[in-house]
């Protein structure tokens, strides 16, 4: 079974999960990454390898083809092409201190130039408490 983590609209309660993952994982369990957070002006979020935490969920895909309609999703076509996001295995925390070998899809260095413009860093890496606080306002 593969296991992402997801930090944005793949997580529960948001749109990506209920049309493609609902009913279609094993477990959903909190976690966090090493990595910088942003929000994008195209309304999803986008993670960079540094030195922060990125909050989200590792979630136990049901069937392995599920990663390849995620990366359709994520602008994955493969190592060494024009992506939007690239998908890197990564150790991840889970909530109960345990690490575990993840996927995780890392905006393209590609698109750094246009993040570090145009992007919104979330200085405690947790998307979904960023998106509720914008709704709010």
């Amino acid at each position: 079974m593969e296991r992402v983590f997801v930090y944005g609209s793949l997580r529960q309660g948001f749109w990506n999960f209920q049309n493609l993952l609902k009913g279609k994982v094993n477990s959903i369990v909190s976690a966090e990454i090493k990595g910088n957070l942003y929000h994008l002006p195209e309304g999803y979020p986008a993670a960079i390898e540094g030195d922060g935490n990125v909050k989200g969920e590792v979630l136990e895909l049901v069937d392995d083809d599920l990663l390849a309609r995620l990366d359709s999703l994520e602008g994955y076509r493969g190592v060494g092409q024009n992506n939007l996001y690239e998908r890197k295995k990564v150790n991840t925390r889970l909530k109960d201190g345990e690490e575990i070998s993840c996927w995780v899809y890392f905006y393209s260095r590609g698109n750094l130039q246009h993040l570090k413009k145009k992007g919104v860093l979330i200085t405690d890496g947790d998307w979904k408490k960023f998106i509720k606080e914008e709704n709010v306002k």
